[in-house]
């Protein structure tokens, strides 16, 4: 092993608090304040809220299906990492009467997701319809500059309009809740929840009225005491993956989210009826990433304590249960011209490479020579070539960012020079082979994208295998660290499907539809709410979907004067 190269000693078990998926599940789409000192924050004033109204000519035909009769438009409900064949083998049994209600009712159809599966750029095509190179949400973070640091993106990365902000230009009254990216606040006529709301609860919800309405349910559900002291969000550090202390924690808290998020959500319904709801619940999501084990054990690699298996073995069942109470809530609360749309970006697999996170690829770097650290262990930027960028830690599929002047804050590569340290750089990482000839990647190309320059997607397979360096033998482990995660999006080179169940007026009973994408719910839903779609949209009109077709109306764009182009 090459002296200078500080290979970092292998800890037993990488906490979860590092996860991007942590800090946006539970940090955002949880979005329910568990932070202290809130009783005493100055809340902002209320936004003045105006009546709806049409302002653009609709087809009668549809405006027919779409009339108001005190009841909402469309409940567009989303289940982040809800898993369809869990759903199916859970009906099965005769539970989730709510979710086979809605099924029996509506159309479903399944969506593939996105090359890698990452929450906010799929989140955001459902939202504008159109695909992550015209709204420009790549990623969980806006990139790095080379100063090593990075922003959660917000609606102010978004280069589309939202279907919310469409709809309330027409005068509706929008709840938005959880959603990914929502912040800053867009939402004047309604209320908005935001997925900044647990960082910093004064900001991250509006109007105050609401606000005021969810601490007050928060300090309820948690007792006064533990509402002011706050809750912490990070789960303690795991010491293995049987950690019996870390899983308990991990279930009391994924629990009291659970109560949290869905006592809240209807209450700002409830208290705001608005025209228009759009959803984010990522508490499925959390709880199947660190819990999945247990409702299926046959498939995790790693042995599993027979104590907390009997313990959290239902964990997950018990979370979708709480689903159906919560759809059928809103069931309830859907007039027969609602639209009611249930929505999952991406299912779930048990992890069959048992947690281990590719998340020192920099190691590699710097054992070729494309990376510098500095005395204190961090990139020395103004001596690399190349950097790991914008990539999560449960990333198989990752990217690197060329150092380059111009761009990158210390970035010391001429802009004349970036063709060559690409082709360098692929060169160097093709030619990496395991000790069984094995490549180390299923595939690695240039990618001329805002997230990076070069992407890679690491084979899982080489978890148990060395590779060759410079004439040097390494475990592969040495640049991997192991994950109490054990459920996961990336077990499949597609990633595992999402799906959506689709009932209202004019749609559909009983149909499965194919080749539905993210981008085909807005044009879908302005269509049967009687507005032309944008052909500057990507996403489609699906004839398939109604019950009795009527020829869609087209707009070129709902951009114009938009502050979003």
């Amino acid at each position: 092993m090459d002296p200078q190269i500080q290979i970092p000693p292998e800890s037993p078990i990488e906490s979860n608090k590092k996860s991007w998926f942590v800090k946006v599940l539970i940090g955002g789409s949880i979005v329910l304040l568990l932070a202290g000192a809130v009783l005493i924050i100055q809340f902002f004033r209320s936004s003045k809220l105006s009546l709806p109204g049409e302002t653009d000519p609709v087809s009668s035909a549809l405006l027919s299906d779409a009339s108001i009769d005190g009841g909402p438009r469309v409940l567009f409900l989303g289940l982040d990492g809800a898993n369809w064949p869990y759903i199916q083998e859970m009906i099965t049994r005769g539970e989730l009467p709510n979710f086979k209600k809605l099924l029996d009712s509506g159309t479903m159809g399944r969506i593939k997701t996105f090359e890698p599966p990452v929450s906010p750029p799929q989140w955001t095509s459902v939202a504008t319809g159109k695909l992550p190179a015209k709204h420009g949400i790549n990623n969980f973070v806006a990139g790095d500059d080379g100063s090593g640091t990075y922003n959660l993106v917000g609606s102010d990365h978004r280069q589309a309009k939202a279907i919310w902000n469409i709809l309330e230009e027409k005068g509706f009254k929008i709840g938005l809740f959880g959603w990914t990216a929502s912040y800053p606040i867009e939402i004047k006529n309604g209320y908005t929840i935001s997925d900044i709301a647990v960082i910093n609860p004064t900001k991250g919800i509006e109007p105050a009225s609401v606000r005021n309405g969810i601490f007050a349910n928060t300090a309820k559900i948690l007792g006064l005491t533990s509402f002011i002291n706050g809750v912490a969000l990070d789960l303690p550090d795991a010491q293995d993956i049987n950690d019996a202390n870390y899983f308990a924690a991990a279930h009391k808290k994924f629990t009291l989210f659970n109560e949290l998020f869905n006592t809240n959500s209807l209450y700002a319904f409830n208290k705001e009826k608005p025209d228009f709801l759009f959803q984010e619940d990522d508490v499925l999501d959390g709880t199947q990433h660190i819990f999945l084990k247990f409702k299926k054990p046959e498939e995790f690699k790693e042995p599993i304590n027979p104590e907390l298996q009997a313990k959290y073995g239902d964990f997950v069942d018990e979370i979708y249960r709480s689903k159906d109470v919560l759809l059928g809530e809103y069931l309830n609360l859907a007039t027969p011209n609602t639209h009611v749309i249930l929505f999952a970006d991406s299912g779930f697999f048990v992890d069959p490479v048992s947690g281990w996170r590719f998340d020192r690829f920099n190691i590699i770097l710097e054992i070729l020579g494309f990376l510098k650290k500095n005395e204190a262990g961090q990139i020395d930027y103004a001596n690399s070539i190349a950097f790991e960028c914008g990539n999560n830690d449960f990333d198989w599929d990752r990217r690197l960012c060329i150092n380059l002047e111009g761009r990158q804050v210390n970035g010391i590569v001429p802009q004349g020079d970036y063709e060559k340290n690409v082709d360098k750089i692929l060169s160097a990482l093709k030619a990496l082979k395991t000790t069984d000839g094995d490549s180390l990647f299923n595939s690695i190309d240039r990618t001329y994208s805002t997230n990076g320059d070069i992407r890679y997607d690491l084979k899982r397979s080489s978890v148990d295998k060395e590779i060759e360096i410079n004439g040097k033998v390494y475990p592969i482990r040495l640049f991997l660290t192991l994950s109490i995660e054990s459920g996961a999006h990336y077990a499949n080179p597609d990633g595992p499907p999402g799906f959506f169940i689709w009932s209202g007026p004019n749609i559909r009973k009983g149909y499965v539809i194919r080749d539905f994408t993210f981008m085909d719910f807005v044009p879908n839903i302005l269509h049967s709410l009687g507005y032309p779609i944008g052909e500057d949209m990507d996403g489609k009109y699906l004839r398939g979907l109604y019950t009795n077709p009527v020829e869609p109306a087209y707009t070129p764009s709902y951009e114009e004067n938009s502050n979003k182009i």
